[in-house]
């Protein structure tokens, strides 16, 4: 470990001494970014809060799909990795990480006419959940063999928008005659704001291919990688993490040209 840490910083070094930069342009850049993501939460609890009543063993996974946005300004440091500046960012961000979890659950409390018998029940308590993200970053190409920008970083998340729905629902028998013990085929029904919600902590991993570079301007495809370290309420096992795919745009800062001197004045007569 401590060999291979030498030779990076050596090659870095090395690139820092030889690699050469646009002079036309500043170290400041700017970068805009938009994304669909698929969502994965993955939780250990079985009711929400003791306010919503669920019969439900526990909840242990689910998902969804969301989009996500996000702004950034970059700075390029004097050190470059396979002929590429080390670049480091602070970026502003709006995600979605809404999604559903699901259980079926067999149970023996369904009424069919006059008889009670077994059915299948399935319980679902969907979240719409979006952050606030402040991530500082740092970016880099690893290899000189491959054209890729690998970005890391950390993203402290504010819940912004946090609600939920909750029921209980007989799939099976499919029949509409068969019903709960209550005479419905749903129950336990709940909606309202997510209890407890709390500031979240992502650490962040994105990939990105710089397809077109002119002018400063940079578009690239990018695939990005949240996973939460920290639960999406504070008193219940339930994180989440996403999948992201989209693009990114990155438009660097040129320096301004010096005034030319004004000519000489002409020579007295």
């Amino acid at each position: 470990m401590i060999l291979r840490l030498a030779c990076l910083i050596a090659l870095v070094g090395m690139h820092a001494a030889v690699a050469q930069r646009d002079t036309s342009l500043t170290r400041l850049g700017l970068q805009a970014d938009v994304a669909a993501g698929y969502n994965v939460h993955s939780a250990g609890f079985r009711l929400l809060d003791p306010r919503f009543p669920s019969c439900c063993a526990t909840f242990t996974s689910g998902n969804g799909i969301g989009p996500a946005i996000g702004a950034a300004v970059t700075y390029d440091l004097g050190a470059f990795i396979a002929g590429e500046p080390v670049r480091i960012g602070a970026r502003l961000s709006w995600t979605d990480l809404s999604a559903s979890l699901v259980e079926d659950e067999f149970t023996s409390f369904v009424i069919q006419g006059n008889t009670v018998s077994d059915g299948v029940s399935r319980h679902t308590v969907a979240a719409s959940y979006a952050v606030l993200g402040i991530e500082p970053f740092v970016s880099a190409r690893p290899l000189s063999s491959l054209p890729l920008r690998v970005r890391i970083g950390g993203m402290i998340g504010l819940p912004m928008s946090a609600t939920f729905s909750q029921q209980e629902e007989l799939i099976e028998p499919s029949d509409a005659g068969v019903t709960f013990v209550d005479g419905a085929r749903t129950r336990n029904i709940y909606s309202g704001d997510l209890p407890n919600t709390s500031v979240q902590m992502l650490a962040t991993l994105a990939v990105s291919w710089p397809m077109a570079t002119t002018g400063g301007l940079e578009v690239s495809p990018q695939l990005s990688v949240l996973y939460g370290l920290t639960d999406l309420t504070s008193r219940l096992s339930w994180s989440a993490a996403s999948i992201q795919f989209g693009a990114s745009v990155r438009y660097g800062i040129r320096r301004q040209n010096p005034t030319p001197p004004p000519p000489p004045p002409p020579p007295p007569p």
